[in-house]
Order: C-alpha cells, then structure tokens, then sequence
C-alpha cells in the first residue's frame, strides 16, 4: 500500500488543528483524531511511545494512505492536549 508524503507546510497545520481537537479518543494503538482543513478530513495517531502521525485522509474522492511524522515536541503537545479530552469520557 502506497503511503502519500505530504508537504510540511500541511502537515504543520494538520497538527495544529489537532492541538485544539475535542474530538480525541483512545484506540489499541493510542490516541486518535481526526481533524478537518483544507478540504479534508485528516486522521491523526499518537501511538503509545512512538512519534504522532499523521496516516489518513478522506475528501471527494475517498481516503488516501499518507504520512507525515510530528517532531517530539508536538507530540508531547499533543498529548497534552489529547489527555484532558479522553480522561473526561
């Protein structure tokens, strides 16, 4: 399965997005968003000990595999952010 680099310039802003999601939730694999800009909806993972991702998109046309790793200070951010979301439910 063919995954898609995505330009750091999107990709930035897809986790940007993420950082003010309500919308987190827990999976077997970790954290789990999924965010909506420029015309996509994007699936964001922040695997337990492992770097956030970003591994889906889905607009018109369908969902496509891509990727786009986070540095480790966005994904400490974003599970900052993810943690008080998921603990509440």
């Amino acid at each position: 399965m063919r995954h898609e680099q995505i330009p750091s310039s999107e990709a930035a802003a897809v986790f940007a997005a993420a950082l003010i999601s309500r919308a987190w939730k827990r999976t077997s694999r970790g954290l789990r968003t999924e965010v909506f800009h420029d015309g996509y909806s994007w699936t964001v993972d922040v695997p337990s000990s492992e770097q956030a991702e970003i591994v889906y998109r889905d607009g018109y046309g369908g969902w496509e595999n891509v990727t786009a790793v986070a540095d480790w200070t966005t994904t400490v951010g974003l599970v900052d952010a993810a943690l008080p979301v998921v603990n509440l439910r």
